[in-house]
Order: structure tokens, then C-alpha cells, then sequence
């Protein structure tokens, strides 16, 4: 029987002696072989931002990138709702974000190109993190602190795209991470909003969930064709790509062109 070089995206290629290699030197070859730049630009910034984070005079900065509904609309933070994916506020939210963001991202990237993805990303992210300060702000009808509550971190687009893969596949099960209980696809991102609440106390609504939860139904059912129109054209992106984003291009093998 061979042996599945394709582990969740990471493609290995089946190269010799690959097994034999240390821990850190697997992780080196993945991030070497396999790391698009986009994505490759994203965790470095992410990894950075979350370092500095246990630093005191950086933490006033680090909650300026987060979306918080009372500062981004009362206080015109309003570059946060395009820097809160990159704000990781807990190693827990870092760790398992990126463990499970990195192999549909590293297919994404491939399959799109660099700056079509990149395009793509931080459309859809904006849509979620307008639709999390409006649910704050209806929800802080009857929970008056909800609108200080962040969304940071990756995992609205995390559960906006597993709510448009289930809603695409209904029929299909998940498990939940560690839990051993297959899933019915349709549940799987309300189970998720549960684990998320229930982890944290029930001391914090995850707004920010629901919203991904939300946006993922509200595409899937009504948007998907319209927005779809309202994405770059690859016209567009070849122009870019022969101008503003011509020194990027040069990184061969990492900037992945749309041609």
C-alpha cells in the first residue's frame, strides 16, 4: 500500500529520509517547501504581534488591532476590523487557530493564487466583522457590556468556512477536535459555538462566532452569487501583479501568480 504524502494540505512529496528527520526539521521543511507567501506573511505577523502581546507597554497596541465594538465605532478604530484576525489574545486561540486555519489556507492559496486569496480573505473577513459590531450592538440591547467584548484571532474565517463546507456537504459528519462522536454535518459549527462557550464559563457571549456562523448561512443562501461578481477579476489582479506587486512576484516558489 502507499503511503499518503498529502497530510492536510501539507504535500511532502514523499521525499527520502523525510521520517528520520527531527521534529524542528519537518516543521523547517514544511514552512520551506510548502508556506505560500500570503499565508507565509500572515502567521510571521501573527507570531509577532502574539510575542509581544506578554510585553506591558505593547498591550494597549495589541487591543488597538483587536475589534472591539464600543472603540471601533465610538472611538473610529476602524482599521480593526481589517487587523483583528491577525490578534491572537490567548496561546489557546494562537495554537489551535493556526493548527486548524493552515491546511485549507495552504490549498486555498495554491489553488487561487497569492493575491486572489489575499483579495478574498480580507473581503470576507471585513463582511464577518461588520456582521459581529452590528450583532453586538443588537445584543447589547439586553447584555449592555457585550460591545467590549474583542473578536480576535482566526477563527471567525475558520468557522465561516467550515459553515459553508457543511451547509455544501449536509449530509457529511465531523468530530469535534478531541471528542470521538461523529457529527452531522449541520450541527457541527452550532456545536462548535457551544464548545467555545462552554470553555470559556459562559462568562463570554462568543459573538464573534455566531457572526462567522451567520455570514457562513447568509453566503451560502443569498450572497454567494452577488458577492462572488463583487471580487476582483483576475483582469484586475493580472495588472497588480505586472505592477504594484511586480517585486513580490520575484519570491519564486512562495508568491503563487493567478495566470
Amino acid at each position: 500500500m502507499s503511503e499518503n504524502n498529502n497530510i492536510h494540505g501539507f504535500d511532502f512529496r514523499g521525499d527520502a529520509g523525510y521520517n528520520d528527520l527531527s521534529f524542528g526539521e519537518k516543521l523547517k521543511k514544511v514552512w520551506d517547501d510548502d508556506f505560500p507567501l500570503f499565508l507565509r506573511c500572515f502567521t510571521l505577523i501573527s507570531l509577532v504581534l502574539f510575542i509581544i502581546s506578554f510585553i506591558k507597554i505593547f498591550l494597549g497596541f495589541i487591543m488597538a488591532l483587536a475589534n472591539i465594538p464600543l472603540f471601533t465605532i465610538q472611538h473610529f478604530y476602524l482599521w480593526s476590523i481589517f487587523t483583528s484576525s491577525f490578534v491572537n489574545l490567548s496561546i489557546l486561540n494562537f495554537i489551535f487557530g493556526f493548527l486548524a486555519f493552515i491546511p485549507d489556507a495552504i490549498v486555498l492559496e495554491r489553488s487561487n493564487g497569492t493575491l486572489k486569496y489575499m483579495f478574498t480573505f480580507f473581503f470576507h473577513s471585513f463582511l464577518i466583522q461588520i456582521l459581529f459590531i452590528v450583532l453586538a450592538y443588537v445584543i447589547s440591547i439586553v447584555f449592555s457590556q457585550i460591545t467590549t467584548i474583542p473578536s480576535a484571532g482566526i477563527w471567525p474565517m475558520i468557522i465561516a468556512q467550515l459553515t459553508l463546507k457543511c451547509l455544501t456537504n449536509p449530509d457529511s459528519k465531523g468530530n469535534l477536535f478531541f471528542i470521538p462522536i461523529p457529527i452531522p454535518a449541520m450541527f457541527l459549527p452550532w456545536a462548535l459555538f457551544l464548545l467555545f462557550t462552554v470553555l470559556n464559563g459562559f462568562s463570554v457571549f462568543q459573538t464573534d462566532i455566531l457572526a462567522a456562523i451567520l455570514y457562513g448561512y447568509l453566503y451560502f443562501y443569498l450572497l454567494m452569487e452577488r458577492l462572488d461578481k463583487l471580487v476582483v477579476s483576475n483582469e484586475f489582479l493580472i495588472k497588480c501583479e505586472n505592477s504594484i506587486c511586480k517585486p513580490f512576484t520575484s519570491f519564486s516558489g512562495k508568491y503563487l501568480s493567478i495566470y
